[in-house]
């Protein structure tokens, strides 16, 4: 079984990649950046919720819907959370 990452300290690439394993039922090295996230096997809008969920859970941010609408790769989602882990981040300083 694959260790969960709980902090925010986490690369966004691999908590996004055990979050979509766990939610499609899939192995995490089946996951590529590339891959685009309709087309992820057991793929539905509601798995894909719960996922991204999991993922602004673990990471303690909150993604846009005007943001997540333009993710179309694994990659492109993890690249959210880290924009958000920096926006906070920034936040937090001020």
């Amino acid at each position: 079984m694959t260790e969960s990452v709980h902090d925010n300290e986490a690369p966004a690439l691999t908590v996004v990649v055990q979050q979509l394993a766990r939610v499609l039922e899939i192995p995490a090295d089946q996951l590529s950046p590339d891959d685009r996230l309709a087309y992820l096997p057991n793929v539905d809008s509601l798995r894909l919720l719960d996922a991204i969920t999991a993922v602004e859970n673990m990471s303690r941010v909150k993604l846009s819907e005007d943001d997540l609408v333009t993710a179309r790769t694994v990659a492109q989602l993890a690249e959210l959370v880290e924009a958000a882990k920096t926006t906070d981040a920034e936040r937090d300083r001020s």
